[in-house]
């Protein structure tokens, strides 16, 4: 687990992994469970700490044009299909 762990963590590509919006707050779209330091850097600043992204609702960091593509993509997850990858800008 730790191998995995500094391999993710250490990685240079922004990562994150995403829980479901509150239903009282589906507009601010889902809450960041995890964010790696390449995240955390590209939205926060280079000494951000990625710790306090979680909660974090993820669509703040990402441009109202890319939110409805990213919205249909995550719409497609269930229980046999638990992850996807979609690349889009951050801001």
């Amino acid at each position: 687990e730790a191998l995995y762990r500094s391999i993710v963590e250490d990685q240079s590509e922004p990562l994150v992994r995403l829980a479901p919006a509150p239903p009282h707050e589906t507009s601010s779209g889902p809450r960041i469970l995890f964010a790696n330091q390449a995240f955390a850097r590209v939205v926060a600043g280079s000494d951000s700490d990625p710790r306090a992204l979680i909660g974090r609702p993820y669509f703040t960091f990402v441009p109202g044009w890319e939110r409805s593509r990213l919205s249909r993509a995550l719409a497609e997850l269930s229980p046999s299909r638990l992850t996807c990858g979609v690349e889009h800008g951050l801001l």
